[in-house]
């Protein structure tokens, strides 16, 4: 399921990022300062990439890798 986030482009990640920490698609305008049709854009092809049909879906398919990530970092960590 992960594997099709490598599909995004990273403006794409980007605006999913806000999407999964529960941004309204002004607020994701705002923050990168491009218009709001400019997110539905993203959010479509994003959706389309995911083969997903809502943000809560795409959301799971962020935290999955963010997750995935995170734990592979801890695995991996050098002692000292």
């Amino acid at each position: 399921m992960t594997e099709y986030l490598d599909q995004l482009t990273a403006r794409e990640m980007e605006v999913l990022s806000h999407v999964a920490d529960g941004k309204s698609n002004q607020e994701i305008a705002m923050a990168l300062s491009i218009a709001v049709h400019t997110v539905e854009q993203h959010l479509k092809h994003i959706y389309t990439k995911l083969e997903v049909q809502s943000r809560t879906q795409a959301s799971k398919h962020y935290y999955r890798r963010s997750t995935s990530e995170r734990i592979t970092e801890i695995r991996y960590r050098p002692t000292a």
